[in-house]
Parts: C-alpha cells; sequence; structure tokens
C-alpha cells in the first residue's frame, strides 16, 4: 500500500512515497547511529533513476533558503561539517532524489520574489510528510539514507512526544540559527501545524502540574489568570503555544554547549526544560544565567575561572547573538609604558555562567496590586551576583584595582517569547581602564568575592552604592551622597541619637583602633558628612575643587572600611542592624 506524499510534491509525481518503498532499510546502509559525517561518497551514478545532477543554480537557491546546515541534515549529512558539497558531489541515488524533492517543493510552494523564503522552509519542514506522524524534515532525512535518533521505548508517553515533536523541529531549527544573525531576531517556531500537536495538548493537559497552565483562559475562573515568572514579568499565557516555548528554549540551552547543537543534544535539553518548568510552578527551580562583562581580561591563555558556584570565562560564539542584541559596537584600548596595547569591546569580553532561581506563580489580580513576593526573585540573584563579582574586584587592591563592568543579562528561562534580556552602557562607566590581570590578581579577586558573598547579606545598599560611587556617577555631588550612605548603611543609628558623631566616630574606631590619629580622622569624617549635609539640605554650595576632594576622600573612607570588614571583622558584617555594627566596633577600639 502507497502512502500519500505531501501535496506540494504531486507535480512530479509521488516520490516521497516511492523513497519510501525503494529505501526501507536505510538503518541498515548508513553504519553507527550518528550517521556520516563527511559527505557520502559513493559511486557517481550519473543520470539516476530519479534524474539528472541536480543543477548549480538549483542547489545554490537552495542553500540559499534552507542554509548549509539544514540543507546538509535533510540529505543525510551531519549539519556541523563545514563541508560545502556542490553539483558535482557524488550523492547516493537517495539523496539526489531528495535533492530533487526539495527543489519540487521549492518550485511548487516558495514564491520566487519572496524576501524570507526560510520562514516558509521552516513552516514545511515541520508540517505532517504523510509518513506515519513524521513531520517532512524528518521523513527526508530519513530517506535520504541519514539517521535520526530513537527514542528510548522506556520514556514516559508526555516526554516521549515532546522529543519526538523536538526531532521533527531540529532542520527548522537549523534555518533559524542560519538567518538570525543577517535577518535580526526571527519570530518563535511555531509547531502548531505538527501532526503531534494535539497530541501533546492532550497529554499535557493530563498531567499535574501542567494543567495549571493547560487551564490558563480554557476554564472557568481562569479567564483571567496571568503567568507571572520570577525574572520580573508577568504575561497572558497562550496552552497552544506550549510546546513551542519548551523546544525554543531547549534549543537556547543546547546552544550553551556547542554551536551547531545534535538532536541529540535538542531532545535532552527539551526534556530538561519540561523538567523545570513543572519544578518552578511547584515552587522554585534552578535555571542557567549568563552575563556580559568588560573592563578587564583573563591572563592569556587562562581557562574559565570559578568564582564560587559561578564560572567566569572569555566570551566565543555561543555568546555572540546576545552581545548583538545589545547594540553595543567599538571599544577602547590602552598602552603599557612597553608600548604593549590591551583592548576591551563595549559589547562584553567576559561571560560569567551560573544558575539563577526561577519560580512560577499563576494567578488573577488587579492591575492596581503590588506583583508576588516572589516575581523579581531571578532579578535579585543576577544583580547579588554581579555585585559580588564586581566589588571583589575593587577591594582586591587596596591601591589601583580595575573595574569591571556588566554589558548584558540573559536568563534561559523555559516559558518565554525569545530570549529573555537586559543590557547596560559600558561606554558611560566612570574609571573603565581595560586591564589584562595576572595570575596572582585573578587569585586575589576570587578570594575576595568569597568574602563578599559570605559576609554581604546585612549591608546590600552599601554593596551597591559604593559600586554606583565609583563607577557610574559622573558628577562629585552623587559621589558623594553615595559615598556617605555606605557609611550609614554601615554603621547609622537613630538620628536623635547624633548621627554624624555615631557614625564617624564608628569609622574612626575602626579604621584606627589605636588612639594616634583617632581624633584627626573623626575631625576629618565630620567635615565630611557635614559638606554632604549641606548639599542635601541646600545650605551651602561648594567650589568646584572642594566638592570633588571631600567626595574623593569620602569615596576611599568607605572603600577602606568595607575592605577592613570583609578582612577582619566578618563578625561585624553578621550583625543584622547598623546600630548593633556601631556599637560593635567602637567597642572594640576601647578593649
Amino acid at each position: 500500500m502507497q502512502r500519500p506524499a505531501p501535496s506540494g510534491l504531486a507535480r512530479r509525481g509521488d516520490r516521497l512515497t516511492l523513497l519510501h518503498q525503494h529505501f526501507p532499510t536505510h538503518r541498515e546502509t548508513v553504519g553507527p547511529e550518528r550517521g556520516p559525517k563527511r559527505p557520502i561518497k559513493v559511486r557517481h551514478v550519473g543520470r539516476s533513476r530519479y534524474g539528472q545532477h541536480m543543477n548549480t543554480e538549483a542547489l545554490q537557491t537552495l542553500r540559499d533558503q534552507l542554509g548549509q546546515p539544514a540543507l546538509s541534515y535533510l540529505v543525510g549529512l551531519d549539519p556541523a561539517d563545514a563541508d560545502d558539497f556542490t553539483a558535482e558531489t557524488d550523492f547516493t541515488a537517495a539523496q539526489e532524489a531528495v535533492l530533487e524533492l526539495l527543489n519540487t517543493t521549492r518550485e511548487v510552494r516558495i514564491v520566487s520574489d519572496s524576501d524570507a523564503p526560510y520562514l516558509t522552509w521552516a513552516w514545511l519542514l515541520t508540517g505532517p510528510s504523510g509518513i506515519d506522524d513524521r513531520a517532512l524534515g524528518t521523513a527526508l532525512r530519513e530517506l535520504a539514507g541519514g539517521v535520526v535518533p530513537q527514542i528510548d521505548a522506556r520514556t514516559p508517553p508526555l516526554e516521549r512526544t515532546l522529543m519526538r515533536i523536538a526531532t521533527d523541529a531540529y532542520p527548522a531549527l537549523l534555518i533559524q540559527d542560519s538567518f538570525s544573525a543577517s535577518r535580526g531576531a526571527m519570530p518563535l517556531l511555531s509547531l502548531h501545524s505538527h501532526p503531534l500537536h494535539d497530541a501533546f495538548q492532550t497529554a499535557a493537559d493530563a498531567d499535574q502540574q501542567l494543567h495549571r497552565l493547560m487551564a490558563i483562559g480554557a476554564e472557568p475562573g481562569h479567564e483571567e489568570d496571568l503567568l507571572y515568572r520570577s525574572t520580573g514579568n508577568g504575561m497572558t499565557f497562550s496552552p497552544t503555544l506550549l510546546v513551542d516555548q519548551l523546544i525554543n528554549a531547549a534549543w537556547a540551552l543546547a546552544h550553551l554547549v556547542t554551536l551547531t547543537p545534535t538532536v541529540k543534544q535538542l531532545t535532552t535539553e527539551t526534556t530538561r526544560t519540561l523538567g523545570r518548568t513543572r519544578q518552578a510552578l511547584r515552587g522554585v527551580t534552578n535555571v542557567p544565567a549568563r552575563g556580559g562583562f568588560t573592563g578587564v581580561l583573563l591572563p592569556e591563555a587562562s581557562g574559565p575561572v570559578m568564582f564560587g558556584s559561578a564560572r567566569l570565562r572569555p566570551m566565543d560564539g555561543r555568546d555572540h547573538p546576545f552581545s548583538r542584541m545589545t547594540g553595543l559596537t567599538g571599544g577602547t584600548s590602552t598602552y603599557n609604558d612597553h608600548g604593549v596595547s590591551t583592548s576591551l569591546t563595549y559589547a562584553g569580553d567576559l561571560v560569567l555562567e551560573f544558575d539563577a532561581p526561577l519560580a512560577l506563580t499563576i494567578r488573577q489580580q488587579a492591575a492596581d496590586e503590588p506583583w508576588p513576593a516572589a516575581s523579581t526573585q531571578t532579578a535579585r540573584a543576577f544583580d547579588t551576583v554581579t555585585e559580588n563579582l564586581r566589588l571583589g574586584l575593587l577591594l582586591s587592591n587596596a591601591r589601583s584595582a580595575p573595574s569591571v563592568y556588566p554589558t548584558w543579562r540573559t536568563v534561559f528561562e523555559p516559558l518565554s517569547f525569545g530570549p529573555s534580556i537586559g543590557w547596560d552602557d559600558p561606554t558611560r562607566a566612570v574609571g573603565l581602564h581595560p586591564t589584562r590581570l595576572t595570575d596572582s590578581e585573578v587569585a586575589a579577586w576570587q578570594e575576595w568575592v568569597d568574602r563578599v558573598s559570605l559576609h554581604r547579606q546585612h549591608i546590600s545598599i552599601a554593596v551597591r552604592r559604593i559600586l554606583l560611587a565609583i563607577n557610574d556617577r559622573t558628577r562629585p555631588e552623587d559621589v558623594l551622597l553615595d559615598a556617605v550612605i555606605v557609611w550609614e548603611n554601615l554603621f547609622g543609628i537613630d538620628e536623635r541619637n547624633g548621627t554624624t558623631e555615631a557614625v564617624t566616630d564608628a569609622l574612626a574606631c575602626l579604621l584606627h583602633p589605636s588612639e594616634p590619629g583617632r581624633d584627626d580622622a573623626r575631625r576629618r569624617y565630620r567635615t565630611i558628612y557635614r559638606r554632604r549635609s549641606d548639599i542635601v539640605h541646600g545650605a551651602r554650595t561648594l567650589d568646584g575643587r572642594t566638592l570633588s576632594l571631600t567626595a574623593a576622600d569620602a569615596v576611599a573612607v568607605a572603600s577602606a572600611a568595607l575592605r577592613h570588614l570583609f578582612e577582619h571583622r566578618p563578625d561585624i558584617l553578621a550583625l543584622t542592624t547598623s546600630t548593633r555594627r556601631n556599637a560593635a566596633a567602637r567597642e572594640h577600639a576601647k578593649t
């Protein structure tokens, strides 16, 4: 019995069915499961029963419309292989026939003057082939002699269906990669026409956790539900897009390993993404996060550097889609005394990898109600890791520590409409001085990040404000205000008890534990504090030079206090209030 071919191929007869009957045992002929890594070199078939060699123009048109990786995959080759076959390549009869079928499809289904034929191809290849439940792209690869990994029969039904759809989405995702750089962000891959789409929807609706998603807008009482993500986003949710989102998210995750993921890597990440979604609906799960940084470079030939559970590495091709989305171009350079230059790029030179918490909350709420408490949990975690990295570098050298500045950030969440990315503009950073770190400087950086991570819990405002004062503020009055806020967050007390005296006394006791020099330091700190108060309350205007010197002095005191506390007095940082820290700093000086 012949199976029907896709209607678009009828113009040259039922070639797909013909191939299916003629090559039913392709897995017995192509060797191990991974299939051939290079173009198949067999006898020159000349004029085969399926037609002549495809002419160069037609082959080039297919390559232009599909991209080389997707075209290689469809004819049974390895899409990661850079070899560029031509019309004179010795294809097998099956490969030639698939190329003919692709060319016929192009003639019938692709508008000749279309500006985006790759979008039509992506839709066609994920649609039904007429052979079992295979999508067209998978059927063509199998019929060309290529291998498609088989799914373990013991896989649960929902995961099995999802993995089959992900396998069929693979060539369309390759197309998406080929054209996203030159054409901008590709639209979310749609799998609504896949032959197993409805089966997945039914299985997801029967799943205990996923049913909560499937009920949004579809069941009485859930019409106004919103899905809140702890990345700081709330949105309506369309259950019909669940499979699209899971597979697109999995594709992004697979790219964290390699520029051209395999089908196996895609299906593995798809099941992981499904698992993370279930966990996030139950409470909190962890998802991969990445952030770009500029300002410093790791030592030459350095591998990744660990900062606790986070990993810092040089930026590479896997990160370019995110750096491009910032729109940042160019960079800056410096030269040392020997004429050696150090250059940085504003879009980032380093990438920090870590896991961030993710929670999903489904609820109805009025527009004027506050968002769920967990809605910014992921963003706060990202800020904390970034601040620890930056402050650790600033404190690692008391004299001239360089600065590292964030450029972009992204979280690989399972349910979103494309990459969730944010960015900063390092061109506005203060003190951004390209620096190539030495091994000893990296070791000191790691040590200080560990200290900051362990003991910053109760002084987050001080951490944030010192970074603003040093790297973000361009006006000296703003620098002064931020620096004194650091003082107050460390040692401030109730204003009725004299904040100025108490804060400056605590600082003097901390930084001058012995009597000599303490009184002079106390008087200097109080002068800085009064000048800050004059600015805040509009009492008087300081001349530019005095203001700049005062701001620099305030930053130096704040930095010295933080360095001393993290290195020598973590016991003070463990105290939960600034009043208690104030008392501890002053008491220590008396003993």
